[in-house]
């Protein structure tokens, strides 16, 4: 199983469009159906989860990728360095999980310098259709680790 950290803005849609929201969502959730979604299990790591409830964030996803969702990541102290990788980290730990996992997301300052589990978006308008021939690929190679 392959745990995947899921970042809102700069992955689903442009950094604060509210004009666009999750644009790019029909195409990610495409991607992650080719990768083989019943090996995925995704956890929201964006920090809508701080002013929304689960069943709020859930609202844009498909069914079968609602399926796969299995929570949020904690919340960490805000003076942590790398605080998106903290919690992260926080999840697997507290979840135990010790497989594969990959975070999309388009802040790598998040992380730290050259983090082998940050798949990293630009961010400009949502992850590309490029980025996500790029995310097949990696997710694919991480699957067979598993």
């Amino acid at each position: 199983m392959l745990t995947i950290f899921l970042d809102f803005d700069g992955v689903l849609h442009r950094e604060s469009d509210f004009w666009h929201e999750f644009c790019r969502l029909p195409a990610l959730e495409q991607t992650l159906e080719r990768a083989g979604l019943d090996q995925l299990e995704i956890i929201l790591s964006t920090t809508w989860r701080h002013r929304l409830p689960l069943a709020e964030l859930l609202e844009p996803f498909s069914k079968k990728l609602k399926a796969r969702i299995a929570g949020v990541t904690p919340t960490t102290p805000a003076n942590t360095e790398y605080q998106r990788w903290e919690e992260c980290h926080k999840w697997l730990n507290d979840n135990r999980r010790s497989g594969p996992w990959l975070a999309i997301d388009d802040t790598a300052l998040e992380f730290p310098a050259g983090c082998a589990n940050l798949f990293h978006v630009t961010g400009d308008n949502g992850i590309t259709d490029e980025e996500l021939v790029r995310l097949e690929g990696k997710i694919a190679r991480l699957m067979q680790t598993t």
